[in-house]
């Protein structure tokens, strides 16, 4: 659709409109004073012709022709109008300028018959005699109430033209004046107001582009002052009110990414609406990329979109618990979700949706394995002891306490059982107040020297070392300091050396190294032992996992040493790790954070 400026829809009808105005008004000035000049010069002519009687009433009454004529001469010369004297006959007795005698009749002029029955006679004609238009007065002469001549002026039409031409050329060169300055104005008013609506719907693009803080100024024109002020307003208020929901909003979308709980939202045809930050996460996808794709695309959990067509097929909220596996989820590990399940209505309580709620409960999951892991574990190890001593024990007071060779050997088993016990207990009690803080609010740290603190725990397994032939090398900076808890760092390193040597072949060495690397202190326990298979190395630090279990019970070993040495990495800000290759031995590493 083909458009225009708004300067050209109002100048141009403006100015047309003006203009045939104008023409109009300039016509009918023209024709207004035409009809006047034409009326004046008639009346002029009216006035010349009694006074021109009553000069020539004399001569006429005389007879006296020749008189007459020069009378009329005289009379048109000095007053610059022709003068005609007319006998009732028609006949031209004087006339001021041709010869009377050379003249036609002019009986049946037009003037002379008004005249003839009004008394006076007007007309506008073309002159036979000289051969131009004029204006014609001619009145008659009477002798007691007896018609004596005509007496006749005229002037020509031609000099009125040019009289007339004079003003309609000044009130042409008005009008154009007149014109111009209509269409000057007219011009540089539509450019004003079309600016000025330039600027309003600049503006109105502006605050529909969201730059609410820009105000049009103060216009002359009321209409469009007041449509100004109306702009302004509805821009402060919009500005207003979108503040108000941008923060409500980022208040919103703070407390939803900053959920634990994954929030994820459906229609009714089951295509994601949205979802947080932790939904993202628990089910591996892009937000932006997955958004108004169905269910089943985004996540191909069969537990997952079961649960969702429930929760839109029912009325009251829902919940279950859902596992989350590899084909749903970017991770080999299998997840365990508390799912809830809600409709999702608009601002009419309309149904439009479900909106699910996920809770991580994996790790929760894997803390009651554990709890049901190590209760089981725990039940298992102390039972052996337990029935050992009390096996025991009744055989003794079956009678065995009189064979004294018997008994002592019976008595020994009960106190190597009931040691056993005890370190079973010790063990437990340590990683409780490790993982609790009971008794030990916080590791006491303290700036020590490691070389010191490794000798004092190597001591107190000399005669173990000795007793299989095994060699104990350390490889430590003697100026080396770490800020530790002593005690806790030398149980730790009691452990894994002891686990060593229970666990190298007779005449090896066990090596003990300590090494300042990537920010952190890192202390290896090296053997030359049977070696770990690989799938056993991501549980190795768990409580009571062991394995070979036959082999650690009978080397004496309670299963709770490698977890022991884990919680002091840990109290400590660190971590551990091992290295094995089967049939070459292990390494285990305690990782402390160099605070030197």
């Amino acid at each position: 659709m083909n458009t225009r400026r708004l300067v050209w829809q109002l100048f141009s009808p403006l100015w047309l409109f003006v203009l045939l105005v104008l023409l109009a008004a300039t016509i009918l000035l023209s024709r207004t004073f035409k009809d006047f000049y034409y009326a004046q010069t008639e009346q002029d002519l009216s006035s010349r012709t009694r006074f021109v009687e009553k000069l020539l009433e004399q001569p006429i009454t005389e007879g006296d022709y020749s008189k007459v004529d020069s009378l009329c001469k005289a009379l048109g010369a000095a007053s610059g109008t022709r003068l005609t004297a007319i006998l009732p006959s028609g006949k031209v007795i004087g006339d001021s300028r041709e010869d009377p005698a050379a003249m036609d009749n002019h009986e049946f002029r037009p003037e002379i018959v008004h005249a003839k029955s009004s008394g006076i006679g007007t007309a506008r004609r073309h002159s036979y005699t000289l051969y131009s238009d004029f204006m014609y007065v001619a009145k008659t002469l009477t002798q007691n109430d007896s018609l004596v001549a005509y007496v006749r002026t005229s002037i020509s039409v031609v000099s009125i033209d040019a009289a007339l031409g004079m003003v309609y050329f000044e009130i042409a060169l008005g009008a154009v004046a007149v014109t111009a300055l209509v269409f000057l104005s007219s011009l540089v008013i539509s450019r004003r107001l079309s600016s000025q609506l330039v600027d309003m719907g600049e503006m109105a693009r502006r605050f529909a582009a969201g730059e609410l803080s820009h105000r049009l100024p103060q216009r002359k024109i009321r209409e469009i002052d007041e449509l100004s002020r109306a702009l302004n307003d509805m821009a402060s208020r919009l500005e207003d009110r979108i503040q108000t929901v941008i923060k409500q909003r980022s208040e919103q979308e703070a407390v939803f990414a900053s959920m634990v709980e994954g929030v994820i939202a459906f229609d009714s045809e089951e295509r994601l609406i949205d979802l947080n930050v932790a939904a993202e996460k628990m089910l591996g996808i892009d937000a932006n990329r997955q958004k108004g794709r169905y269910l089943h695309e985004i996540a191909r959990s069969p537990y997952l979109q079961d649960f969702v067509a429930r929760a839109l097929k029912s009325v009251e909220p829902i919940e279950t618990e859902l596992p989350l596996r590899a084909s749903s989820i970017q991770s080999t590990e299998e997840k365990f979700f508390q799912a809830h399940g809600a409709v999702l209505r608009d601002s009419d309580g309309n149904r439009i949706g479900v909106v699910v709620v996920l809770n991580d409960v994996t790790r929760l999951k894997r803390l009651e394995n554990l709890r049901r892991d190590f209760v089981a574990n725990v039940s298992h190890e102390l039972k052996t002891p337990i029935t050992a001593i009390k096996g025991f024990v009744e055989t003794l007071l079956d009678g065995a306490l009189n064979d004294q060779d018997n008994a002592r050997r019976f008595l020994e088993i009960i106190i190597k059982h009931s040691d056993r016990l005890n370190s079973i207990i010790d063990d437990l009690l340590l990683l409780s107040r490790l993982e609790s803080g009971a008794d030990m609010p916080a590791v006491r740290l303290s700036d020590e020297n490691l070389k010191d603190t490794i000798g004092d725990s190597l001591k107190l397994l000399t005669d173990a070392a000795t007793a299989r032939n095994i060699r104990i090398v350390t490889a430590c900076d003697p100026l080396l300091i770490a800020r530790i808890d002593r005690e806790l760092l030398q149980e730790a390193i009691i452990n894994l050396v002891d686990n060593a040597i229970r666990y190298s072949h007779e005449g090896t060495i066990v090596s003990i190294g300590v090494q300042k690397k990537g920010g952190e202190v890192q202390i290896e326990v090296a053997d030359t032992g049977p070696g770990i298979p690989q799938e056993h190395l991501t549980r190795l630090f768990e409580r009571f996992y062991r394995v070979d279990a036959n082999r650690s019970r009978r080397l004496g070993g309670t299963g709770l040493g490698l977890a022991i040495v884990k919680h002091i990495a840990i109290a400590h800000g660190g971590n551990v790790s091992v290295e094995s290759v089967v049939g070459k031995g292990s390494i285990f590493r305690i990782h402390l954070p160099d605070r030197a």
